[in-house]
């Protein structure tokens, strides 16, 4: 994969913000065109650290396909 100006993990987030949630198939189909090495696999491991660090949820809906949610965090007011 070619190196870019923004990490592929930025960009999932800036998709899920704008779009609120996405199956994998359409998110792939969004990034492919600037991140022209992007396999699944990749796919999955920026997935998985962005479900770990409680950024989105993920949703299986069968035969392989994932519905990936943004998690919209409330800022909270300093006391």
């Amino acid at each position: 994969m070619d190196w870019k100006a923004m990490p592929i993990r930025n960009a999932i987030v800036e998709l899920l913000e704008e779009k609120g949630a996405l199956s994998t198939d359409e998110l792939e189909k969004k990034l492919k065109d600037e991140y022209e090495g992007l396999t699944p696999s990749v796919l999955d491991k920026e997935l998985m650290k962005l479900e770990l660090n409680g950024m989105v949820t993920i949703t299986s809906l069968g035969r392989g396909r994932k519905r990936i949610e943004f998690i919209r965090r409330e800022r909270e007011t300093p006391r």
